[in-house]
């Protein structure tokens, strides 16, 4: 059974599953769906915003979705799979963007974050946050960096149509999760890689490392080989690609 829970405007559906995952035990497969963010939340603390009613923000959970924190990247990095070969099916030359990213070429069309919070009876409960471009046609000074998919389909995409297909993609997941180790969904998501044998930077705060892109290490780890060829394995950071 699903729970669909729709708000005009949310400051963060994030937030808001966060807290109400905190007083409650969810029994079924959760949406939390907001037409406008005011407050949307990329990873790091980042802000994420969208035009109202143009895009999908949500926010999913499970019940079966009680993990360890150790857990939680490979259910993330197998939902940004699943999502990715759903949305595949629209005929998008989509890739995956280490860590949290999917992109439509050189630009971003959606951002995945995922959090745990612990449940009233103390179970550490992940919650897989969604922000999906669909109809926004202009993104102001991100024009260069985000697109949607309907500036890349020729026909309309409705929010609910999507939210949907990334229903689905996040049940499969749920479904899942327990039956691939994290060293074989990485192995699956370096066929699909944004920017893989590519020039590119990881920064940290005030550090940086660049080097080619030779893909996700089998615990995660994004691995960059430098022009001494030492190879460096790097477990956060913003991945940025080199200008040609």
């Amino acid at each position: 059974m699903r729970r669909l829970v729709h708000f005009i405007s949310l400051h963060s559906t994030n937030t808001y599953t966060k807290q109400w995952a905190s007083k409650s035990t969810p029994i079924y497969s959760t949406a939390i769906l907001a037409d406008y963010q005011r407050e949307g939340r990329g990873r790091g603390g980042n802000l994420w915003t969208a035009d109202a009613g143009k895009n999908l923000t949500v926010s999913f959970t499970h019940p079966k979705l009680r993990i360890r924190d150790m857990e939680a990247l490979r259910v993330h990095f197998l939902f940004a799979l699943n999502l990715f070969r759903a949305l595949k099916t629209l005929d998008l030359n989509l890739s995956i963007k280490w860590p949290n990213d999917l992109m439509l070429g050189d630009k971003k069309i959606a951002g995945i974050l995922s959090e745990v919070q612990h449940d009233k009876t103390g179970d550490a409960l992940l919650i897989i946050g969604l922000g999906l471009n669909i109809n926004q046609e202009d993104f102001g000074s991100l024009n260069e960096k985000a697109t949607s998919i309907h500036q890349a389909l020729p026909h309309t995409l409705k929010v609910q149509q999507a939210l949907e297909i990334a229903w689905q993609a996040f049940e499969k997941t749920v479904e899942e999760a327990s039956d691939f180790p994290l060293a074989s969904i990485c192995e699956k998501i370096n066929n699909h890689l944004y920017a893989k044998g590519k020039q590119a930077s990881i920064r940290q705060g005030e550090d940086k490392t660049e080097g080619e892109l030779l893909g996700l290490h089998h615990d995660g780890r994004i691995t960059l080989r430098k022009s001494d060829g030492s190879v460096h394995y790097l477990a956060a950071g913003n991945l940025f690609v080199s200008s040609s």
